[in-house]
């Protein structure tokens, strides 16, 4: 197992769920970018991409890294 890569996968999990529970309290201070991104392209659609780039995507790519790396061990 590749600690390095299992290391980064958990992160990106970790800064995904961080992320998705962060919109969800009272202090969305926290996320400027969201902030900029509801300003420039609307409200739903900024909160759509902000979601999909910051959330989703690095939860799915950081599962990824996991599973790779479990899977490399298995060899």
């Amino acid at each position: 197992m590749d600690i390095f890569s299992l290391l980064i996968g958990v992160f990106t999990v970790v800064f995904g769920c961080f992320t998705l529970f962060a919109r969800r309290g009272k202090n969305r201070d926290m996320l400027k970018k969201l902030t900029a991104m509801r300003e420039r392209y609307g409200n739903k659609t900024g909160s759509l991409i902000h979601t999909l780039f910051y959330s989703i995507l690095p939860i799915a790519c950081g599962l990824l890294i996991i599973t790779v790396s479990f899977s490399r061990s298995l060899r």
